[in-house]
């Protein structure tokens, strides 16, 4: 079964397109989704322990993040989506 043990980043813009490695065990390729706050994203197993996604855009708030592969669900991680802030300027 997959474990989660650390996302890096742990949070992102509410814009989504946040590179995120998720780190752990069990990430073979029979790894079939993952899922941040129940939305299944693209993903690339890069070996054993790490998984690479983009983060889809979403409303601010933490989410867990899920790996699901015929073995179980693991949904050790979260993740926070911070909205972005935008710099204003003064004359």
């Amino acid at each position: 079964m997959p474990s989660i043990t650390a996302v890096v980043p742990s949070s992102g813009p509410t814009t989504g397109g946040t590179s995120v490695t998720i780190l752990g065990s069990g990430f073979g390729t029979s790894i079939s989704k993952v899922l941040f706050g129940g939305v299944s994203v693209p993903f690339s197993v890069l070996n054993g322990t790490t998984i690479a996604v983009k983060t889809p855009p979403r409303a601010a708030g933490m989410v867990q993040i899920s790996v699901v592969s015929p073995s179980g669900t693991e949904t050790g991680g979260h993740f926070d989506y911070v909205t972005p802030v935008v710099p204003s300027i003064t004359a």
